[in-house]
């Protein structure tokens, strides 16, 4: 040993005794950690996968959250109301009811519906106008806690779905909500000149949507009616001819003039029977109060009837001519009635059977409608994927745990090994 080492050793042995620390050169780090370099690669790697894994598993799903933005086009999204007219809600989309429904689907049967409510997890945003009116077509955007997916493509996944189940429940509303028929019971249970009005006021009904549709597309607008293809302006028409003016007075006229009226279950009268017995008996009491009026005008000396005695001849004049009855009030052998039992059932058939022609008319334009929102209700997505935000990339997350997890795994080992060479000077 020359005499430099020499010194070197003593110095460092007097440091040593004196309790002094010695410092490590760059070159002893450098031989320290080459000599211990599997343990400290090793455990590397073993750092970085289980921070890689806690950062995937763990930390990223509460921290991530998936977005997807898209527009709803549909019939009526101006007035923002359903088919069946009762209002559209956007938020709707995030409500329990309709992410209930997507558990119904095996892929999502392991989402947790009921926590995301709970906590809030999901919302629905909507762009509005520079007056912060929102725009009924959206677009819209869904944004979800990553904690409820296994993952970025479950939640693309359910996302996407979900603002297909909002185009599928207004598609829905119209098949299971809207019918223009008109009641048949309610029909059944009113009088025929109810029946008449009804039948009219549904034409009038049937034509006033008809044109309104027009007017939101075009006469030349296609639907669907079972399998055949109908315009819009061929079925207005069909409506146009149907149950028209002339049918409707020649009706209200045969009412008038034969005396036709409803009998049966919730009629005024049960039985046709009981209807004629009960025009013969107000025959009979008109016949008393015209002789009792007209002893009235005899002993007033006045020749000219009043205006009850005028309209009780007149109805009385009907009644005769309806149930073939003679002055008296009986039943002539040749009476040649209009108002039979026979004659009264065959007015109610044909009444039947105009209502049977307008609810086909009605049927056909559920079926029309129907078909409009099967064709213009759409799901258009601003992007094919959804997009992730929060969280920490992998990559970057596997680099800064590799970096640290050597630095702290090399400051483990020359701590080591400068321990170990203190305690062997010492010993020396």
């Amino acid at each position: 040993m020359d005499e430099g080492s020499t010194e070197q050793a003593k110095e460092a042995e007097l440091r040593a005794e004196s309790g002094q620390e010695e410092g490590l050169t760059f070159g002893e780090i450098f031989r320290m950690v080459k000599k211990h370099l599997w343990i400290v690669l090793l455990s590397c790697v073993a750092f970085t996968v289980a921070c890689v894994l806690l950062l995937a598993l763990l930390i990223n799903p509460m921290m991530t959250s998936y977005s997807i933005s898209f527009r709803i086009i549909f019939p009526t999204q101006d007035q923002a109301i359903y088919p069946d007219g009762s209002p559209f809600f956007y938020q709707d989309i995030v409500s329990k009811n309709y992410l209930l429904e997507l558990k119904n689907i095996p892929d999502f049967a392991d989402v947790d519906v009921d926590r995301m409510v709970r906590e809030n997890g999901a919302s629905v945003t909507v762009a509005k106008t520079e007056e912060g009116v929102s725009v009924a077509e959206g677009p819209y955007t869904l944004t979800f806690e990553g904690s409820y997916f296994d993952g970025s493509e479950q939640a693309n996944s359910f996302l996407h779905q979900l603002a297909n189940h909002t185009r599928e429940q207004i598609q829905k509303n119209h098949n299971e909500e809207v019918s223009y028929a008109l009641d048949e019971n309610t029909f059944n249970k009113a009088s025929f000149d109810e029946r008449i009005s009804l039948l009219d006021r549904q034409r009038d009904t049937l034509l006033s949507q008809y044109e309104f549709w027009i007017e939101n597309y075009s006469e030349a607008y296609r639907v669907t009616i079972g399998d055949k293809k109908n315009t819009l302006g061929d079925l207005r028409t069909e409506v146009a001819i149907l149950f028209g003016q002339g049918i409707r007075s020649g009706l209200e006229s045969e009412i008038e003039t034969r005396g036709y009226a409803f009998v049966g279950e919730g009629a005024a009268y049960e039985s046709f029977t009981a209807y004629k017995e009960s025009l013969i008996r107000e025959y009979q009491l008109n016949k008393l109060e015209l002789e009792a009026l007209q002893s009235v005008i005899n002993g007033g000396k006045e020749g000219t009837l009043p205006e009850r005695a005028t309209e009780l001849i007149a109805r009385n004049t009907r009644i005769q001519q309806w149930l073939g009855l003679d002055e008296n009030g009986k039943e002539l052998e040749a009476g040649n009635p209009t108002l039979t039992e026979k004659t009264n059932e065959a007015f109610a058939k044909r009444l039947t059977a105009e209502y049977d022609k307008v609810k086909a008319a009605s049927d056909k334009l559920t079926e029309a409608l129907g078909s409009i929102y099967q064709q213009g209700t759409q799901v258009l997505f601003e992007e094919q994927t959804v997009e992730a935000s929060g969280g920490v990339s992998a990559w970057l997350g596997g680099a800064l745990a590799l970096i640290g997890s050597f630095a702290i795994a090399c400051v483990i080992v020359c701590s080591v090994e400068n321990s170990r060479r203190r305690a062997n000077a010492r010993n020396k």
